[in-house]
């Protein structure tokens, strides 16, 4: 995945990515995943974003973002913080990153 790090001409919205990752679950975890997961998961995004300089509006830079490598970043950190794992899994995980990568393209983002 590859995103421009500058994000000051961005109209990024969580409650407008939630929405819109909400309204496109797939049935199986409709009745799985809540609003209070995805704002979890994006916050976890935001945080790899940051640890990894990703959000640095000093620069044009393009990045590339190793996708296997925020899925463990967000897998781990979700068991770290004691979120539930039955929800957590690699496979949904995967599923709400996919969704929110459509979101962000929407953008503009990648």
């Amino acid at each position: 995945m590859t995103t421009q790090s500058d994000t000051s001409c961005l109209e990024y919205d969580d409650d407008a990515a939630i929405a819109f990752i909400m309204k496109r679950l797939p049935d199986n975890l409709k009745s799985v995943i809540d609003e209070d997961d995805v704002q979890y998961l994006l916050d976890v995004m935001y945080e790899y974003y940051e640890t990894n300089n990703f959000l640095d509006e000093e620069t044009d830079e393009t990045v590339e973002i190793a996708e296997e490598d925020l899925l463990q970043y967000i897998l781990v950190t979700a068991k770290k913080d004691g979120m539930d794992v039955a929800k957590f899994t690699a496979e949904n995980i995967q599923v709400l990153l996919d969704i929110e990568y459509e979101y962000s393209k929407s953008l503009g983002v990648y």
